[in-house]
């Protein structure tokens, strides 16, 4: 682009940190970001949310939260897809506890959740084995007129089952 004297811009520069991030080569779309903020082209809440997913999505939490940090003290607001972006890193690094808390933070800020948020939460605590919250959270999405995911209501139609047939859940697998 450059050779042909074509000035690359904010959307250019998202798009190809995106492309870097769904292929898992952070280190190319943190070049990117850097070579972008030397132009003085200035991420906005869109290229944050893009990296802090992408690092999230490949494991590196601490790095996702950072560039959140980061995002916060420049004075950009957080949207709804950025915070289930975080909340899906908590998740993912088994904190779904801190993912919970978060939630809480996000809707005193005005931020309402959505079913994703809650479908992101209710999946973590499933995986760290927290049935009870999981429940808890789905009784909470439910209070809000939201509905779980396909995937979600099925799971609980068949714990439903089991348990109208007599078979009672433990923890041993």
């Amino acid at each position: 682009m450059t050779c042909r004297n074509i000035k690359p811009d904010i959307v250019t520069y998202n798009t190809l940190i995106h492309g870097f991030c769904k292929a898992g080569d952070m280190d190319k779309a943190r070049e990117l970001w850097s070579d972008m903020v030397s132009r003085r082209i200035f991420p906005n809440h869109i290229s944050y949310g893009i990296l802090i997913n992408g690092f999230c999505s490949m494991g590196h939490v601490h790095e996702a939260f950072r560039l959140w940090d980061q995002m916060i003290e420049e004075g950009i607001k957080p949207t709804l897809v950025t915070c289930n972006t975080v909340i899906k890193g908590y998740s993912l690094s088994g904190d779904t506890e801190k993912a919970y808390d978060f939630l809480g933070k996000m809707i005193s800020k005005g931020i309402v959740p959505d079913s994703i948020t809650y479908n992101t939460l209710v999946n973590g605590f499933v995986k760290e084995d927290d049935l009870d919250k999981a429940f808890y959270s789905v009784k909470e999405m439910e209070n809000q007129g939201l509905l779980p995911d396909d995937n979600l209501r099925e799971a609980f139609r068949y714990h439903d089952e089991m348990l109208q047939r007599g078979f009672v859940p433990d923890d041993e697998f």
